[in-house]
């Protein structure tokens, strides 16, 4: 799926001097040395290459690449398991949408080490979305999701939740479902009312209740909304059924810094006043409105100190290149804590990880049979979307033709390994 972003950077050199000033007693310069070496060819698309995420010494600790299809996307994740250990997989995630680019499903298949040192893959989770029509009245969407409790069990009845709208398309109310005793079956479990202003249409506040078998729902607590002159959030407060206040979040900003500021509170109930923030939130923009910096402040009596985010763009389009963060909590002055590195179409870079083995294989999606080249004496595995292993074996040819059993249509999850290599993807099977 493809993020593209139509905003325009204006006076982006003014905010980043101005951000600089402002975070200067925060945040040590990042260092020079270490970061990775890239060639920017401009593409204007945000579609993700490859995610690299590495600590301070510069240690890659998860890659994942990313595989396109029509109205699908997999992420292939790979992490160590020690410092010195080489990447190896670790998951596989599989995204569905609609012409829309709506999420209609998601899948995750994560692997095991076993005693011999073998990774087992075992399907982890499955979440089905059912989005509102795109135009029309919209009666209701859901979410409902299974997970394994313990690799290699059925998957079991995780979350289920349920939106409906009024007549403007505004949400109305979101009930949410959690598995019963046995993990068989969905019950309800909590219900959020929302209420609008008849005039401006705005937010006004919204009611949790939770249910009960034996006395139905019953009211827990309201957050109510209030706002600006000129129409922006101000404040939040969330309350007991009773009255009885339990936190609150002030909204300002600084249109000199172009931040907004949220400050978090509890209610103190020894001294009947609000305690002093929390947390202290910033979010730092640029002139086209786009993030430049998260700072989180903690206060409290065993927890100090903040952590900060920063962003950067890749020259000439709105996609986010380096995620740089800062961290120390309990310490007084932030320390660099790691980067996370996005790889684009069109973005070259040098080799930061060991590139993964792959190979060929087609046709995707197959149906009688299936061709794979480059694979030679290596172990191919074909994983069931519910876990179990439907194909194995040795791959004796450099294009070998193998005959694929009776199957059920749907996602595979299809794993090579070779010389102590791996590459996997998604196999998807048609109805024959």
């Amino acid at each position: 799926m493809k993020n593209t972003f139509m905003l325009v950077l204006v006076g982006t050199a003014l905010q980043f001097s101005a951000l600089a000033q402002d975070l200067s007693s925060f945040a040590p310069v990042p260092p020079s040395n270490g970061s990775p070496s890239v060639t920017v060819q401009n593409s204007g698309d945000c579609q993700k290459d490859s995610t690299l995420i590495t600590d301070a010494q510069n240690v890659v600790s998860e890659r994942i690449l990313y595989r396109y299809t029509a109205n699908s996307e997999t992420q292939l994740r790979f992490r160590r398991a020690t410092t010195n250990a080489p990447l190896t997989l670790f998951s596989v995630d599989s995204f569905q949408f609609d012409a829309d680019h709506r999420l209609l499903y998601a899948q995750t298949v994560g692997q095991l080490q076993g005693s011999n040192g073998q990774l087992l893959p075992y399907l982890d989770r499955q979440t089905f979305y059912a989005p509102c029509p795109t135009s029309g009245p919209c009666v209701a969407d859901s979410v409902v999701a299974f997970a394994a409790q313990l690799p290699f069990a059925d998957l079991k009845p995780s979350l289920k939740e349920v939106n409906t709208y009024d007549a403007q398309g505004r949400i109305a109310q979101t009930v949410s479902f959690s598995p019963d005793s046995d993990f068989l079956a969905f019950q309800f479990f909590s219900r959020k009312e929302y209420e609008y202003d008849s005039v401006g249409g705005q937010l006004l506040r919204i009611k949790t209740s939770f249910f009960s078998p034996n006395d139905g729902w019953n009211l827990s607590e309201t957050q109510t909304y209030t706002y600006a002159p000129d129409g922006t959030l101000a404040s939040t407060v969330e309350k007991y059924a009773d009255g009885i206040p339990i936190s609150r979040s002030i909204f300002s900003n600084n249109p000199a810094l172009n931040f907004h500021q949220t400050d978090f509170s509890y209610w103190n109930q020894f001294s009947g006043g609000w305690n002093q923030p929390f947390t202290r939130t910033r979010n730092y923009k640029d002139a086209a409105d786009r993030p430049l910096a998260l700072v989180l402040n903690v206060n409290s009596i065993g927890l100090q100190g903040a952590d900060s985010t920063f962003f950067e763009y890749v020259l000439g389009n709105d996609c986010v290149q380096f995620i740089t963060s800062y961290g120390r909590l309990g310490s007084a002055q932030f320390q660099f804590a790691g980067k996370t590195t996005h790889f684009y179409n069109g973005i070259s870079s040098t080799s930061l990880t060991p590139e993964t083995w792959t190979y060929a294989i087609y046709p995707n999606p197959a149906q009688n049979d299936l061709t794979v080249e480059g694979a030679q004496g290596g172990w191919l595995q074909l994983i069931s979307p519910d876990g179990k292993t439907v194909l194995q074996q040795i791959i004796t040819a450099e294009r070998e033709r193998i005959q694929l059993p009776t199957l059920a249509p749907g996602a595979y999850f299809l794993q090579v390994q070779r010389n102590g290599r791996q590459s996997a993807r998604i196999l998807v099977i048609q109805g024959r």
